[in-house]
């Protein structure tokens, strides 16, 4: 079974902000130090609801 490795909410949101606001997804993931876990959760939050 895999675990992720996910940053707490507020980071989360923060850098859903920045890429709606132009940053690419490798942008906002060096600038926050995000995981490949949070780039699926941040773009399947931001393509399905």
């Amino acid at each position: 079974m895999n675990s992720c490795n996910f940053s707490d909410d507020e980071t989360i949101i923060r850098a859903i902000k920045e890429i709606e606001k132009g940053l690419t997804e490798k942008e906002v993931q060096k600038k926050f130090n995000l995981s490949e876990d949070d780039l699926e959760l941040i773009e399947f939050v931001m393509n399905d609801f």
